[in-house]
């Protein structure tokens, strides 16, 4: 449970999936808010109370509105259950903890994953901000808690005398103390000292393989500082210890010769002349890259002795190295990149193609897809890297088993290793597993007119068996029957001529419908499917055919420089519009010859005019009248042009 920090409202978490507001003043029911889909494990405010999050056991953490309860953010990223969640005292960062081990940091107002903190060996059960904002702890089920400064993404220490899992841990207001709970039946409090000494940059971003970077040991809020000593842990297949040098704490300090193992190396120092106080820099440690990955450099052992040559611990640090990611133009692709789905039990194979690819030795890929629809089965290795890793290729192939045939998506995420072991970032392209639609030539997933247009461009090829999709009978030509047939899959209503959408009427004319619907007629066809084909033609042709001729309003209007006037013929005609300037001057003459019946009103089928006079002239800017003759029809309109 929480309140609200007016105290006003109370927050409570259920194992029903639901998050209950209730009035403190009179115990009424607000309201509940429904979205997780398992049982609910942690509730709370945001310090100006207008925000509420809650988490549970469907891995997500969701963001809600205090006041009206609608659903605002959902966070995803934990894969098991989230546990514990608390805002920063500023309202701007969430920290949730879960049963993967994780601590997870989000931005609040944009719902953007922040950083994944590590270290914890089980299910982190409680999370709290320390009022200063900077440290955050957690406890858990490894009967640990662990400070973190949320400012450099770093742990800083490892609390450890709990005998069972850490239940719960807080901060006193001061944020000098930390308490925290755990099975073995104990509470215990925590005196947090003031000085720090911390790993910087954080992250380190390694240079090449055989280049060397540098990371500084710092201290923070140090005092009377005479003396140091500490451990640098690190993984030597990735990095390799060279050399160490005074930083400006201890000015002119004498430094102990580093005592370097297999796995870490020993730093001390002491000063000379004058004792270091406030912040300042230890030692700068340089390292030399021995590959470019992820790793870690821990800082553990800590003393501080001070002038009194009493010797103090202090929070110990670690630096995370994380190669970042260079821009490349390689893009690697799955193909084909559309595909029908298979039947149920079936595999679907795609090769990993990449183009552009320079001096690549490795590569890292993830393979995305929905669960419900396909299964992973295997990924095997091409020869692009052996032979070269330069150029266009194909990384390997990547199997999947059919689960259920339904529209989805394969996609592909990672990284590609130069040989100077610089990862870099291609562009990534997808492929669409599609349900087989019988008629959908063109594979956009719906029969529709461009199916249509599609087959009667293609009318008259001689194809091998499944060589053109247009031969949707496969006997080997493409004809009227395909067309007929396809016609006939709109029977559902759904592509009903009067539903049309505006924009496919102009794909097709009246005249190509009409010889589809006079050969059709011909052919005696008496299938269900070709007779409900020839049936949606003859309404396709109804749907084309004006009741009257009509001119129609230009577009764009106003315009400049160009512009295209619609009409619609009921009858055949000779067409021709004539534009007037608002004095009563004819500035063009468009003779548009005979039309016949038929809706012209896209642009490759309407009257279109340059805004130019019949010498080429650009029209000045104002009112003009188009005047249109069909036949014995004529009407006149107004547009203008601004410029």
């Amino acid at each position: 449970m929480a309140f609200s920090p007016d105290g006003q409202r109370l927050a409570s978490a259920s194992d029903d999936a639901t998050v209950r507001l209730w009035d403190t003043t009179t115990g009424d029911h607000l309201n509940t808010l429904a979205g997780h889909t398992g049982w609910v494990g942690s509730v709370v405010y945001s310090p100006d109370g207008q925000k509420l999050a809650s988490s549970g056991e469907d891995r997500t953490v969701r963001i809600w509105d205090a006041n009206t309860g609608e659903p605002l953010k959902t966070l995803i990223g934990h894969t098991d259950a989230v546990r514990s969640i608390a805002f920063s005292p500023d309202g701007n960062m969430l920290a949730s903890g879960g049963y993967d081990a994780t601590i997870r940091l989000w931005d609040v107002n944009t719902g953007e994953h922040l950083k994944t903190l590590i270290g914890h060996k089980d299910r982190v059960n409680s999370v709290a901000f320390s009022p200063n904002e900077n440290t955050l702890a957690s406890g858990s089920d490894d009967a640990t808690i662990r400070l973190w400064d949320v400012t450099t993404e770093g742990h800083l220490k490892t609390l450890t005398g709990h005998k069972d899992r850490v239940n719960s841990v807080a901060f006193r207001p001061d944020g000098k103390t930390l308490a925290s709970s755990g099975q073995d039946a104990t509470i215990r409090f925590w005196d947090l000292p003031p000085t720090r000494v911390t790993i910087t940059p954080k992250p380190v971003v390694p240079p090449a393989i055989g280049e060397q970077f540098t990371v500084n040991i710092g201290i923070v809020a140090g005092s009377n500082i005479f003396g140091y000593e500490f451990s640098l842990g690190f993984d030597p297949a990735v990095v390799r210890f060279v050399e160490s040098v005074n930083g400006d704490y201890l000015p002119g300090a004498y430094l102990v010769p580093p005592v370097v193992s297999e796995n870490s190396v020993k730093l001390a120092g002491t000063a000379l002349t004058a004792l270091g106080n406030g912040n300042g820099t230890l030692v700068t440690a340089t390292f030399e890259v021995v590959d470019v990955r992820e790793s870690v450099i821990t800082l553990f052992d800590l003393n501080l002795i001070n002038s009194a040559e009493e010797r103090s611990h202090s929070f110990e640090d670690s630096a995370y190295i994380e190669p970042s990611l260079m821009p490349t133009s390689a893009i690697v692709s799955l193909t084909p990149d559309k595909v029908d789905s298979p039947a149920i039990g079936e595999q679907l194979i795609f090769n990993v193609d990449i183009t552009g690819g320079e001096n690549l030795k490795d590569y890292s890929l993830d393979f995305h897809s929905d669960q419900t629809a396909l299964k992973f089965i295997s990924y095997t290795p091409g020869d692009y890297i052996i032979n070269g890793g330069t150029g266009d290729g194909t990384l390997g192939t990547v199997t999947f088993e059919v689960l259920n045939v339904q529209n989805s998506t394969v996609g592909v995420s990672g990284y590609l290793v130069a040989t100077n072991g610089l990862r870099s970032l291609p562009t990534f392209v997808s492929a669409r597993v599609i349900i087989p639609i019988f008629g959908d030539v063109n594979k956009d997933g719906v029969v529709n007119i461009l199916d249509l247009v599609v087959v009667a461009s293609s009318f008259g090829q001689t194809v091998s068996e499944g060589g053109n999709p247009a031969d949707v009978n496969q006997d080997g030509v493409v004809n009227i029957i395909d067309l007929v047939k396809i016609a006939g899959a709109f029977g559902d209503g759904t592509a009903a001529p009067l539903a049309l959408n505006p924009n496919l009427k102009g794909v097709v004319s009246r005249a190509d419908v009409q010889q589809w619907v006079t050969q059709a007629q011909q052919m005696n066809l008496t299938d269900p499917t070709s007779l409900q084909g020839i049936r949606f033609l003859e309404q396709l042709l109804t749907a084309l055919t004006p009741n009257e001729t009509t001119l129609l309003p230009n577009y764009p209007n106003p315009f400049n420089p160009e512009t295209w006037i619609p009409y619609q013929l009921a009858t055949s005609a000779d067409v021709s519009i004539s534009i007037y300037a608002a004095n009563g001057t004819l500035v063009r003459t468009l003779e548009l010859g005979h039309q016949p019946i038929g809706i012209y009103q896209v642009r490759n089928r309407a009257a279109h005019w340059d805004g130019k006079n019949a010498l080429g002239e650009s029209v000045a800017s104002g009112v003009y009248f188009y005047y249109f003759t069909a036949g014995d029809f004529s009407a006149t309109r107004k547009m203008l042009i601004q410029k």
